[in-house]
């Protein structure tokens, strides 16, 4: 399989970054489900919120 698209299917860098995606986004929605398992103000919470935000910003530089 080739790096870059051709007429009859996708490159591996675009098959690569679809499903980059895909498990970015699936984490930024269990960061966000998690958060609930801390109280509020506890050091948990702040972490996963941090991880959320992160997780956030690099999915949407790649799109």
């Amino acid at each position: 399989m080739k790096l870059t698209n051709a007429r009859n299917g996708y490159g591996m860098m675009s098959l690569a970054l679809h499903w980059l995606m895909l498990l970015l986004l699936v984490a930024v929605y269990a960061s966000m489900e998690l958060k609930g398992i801390y109280p509020r103000g506890s050091a948990g919470r702040a972490g996963i919120m941090g991880w959320h935000y992160m997780l956030g910003l690099a999915a949407f530089a790649l799109v």
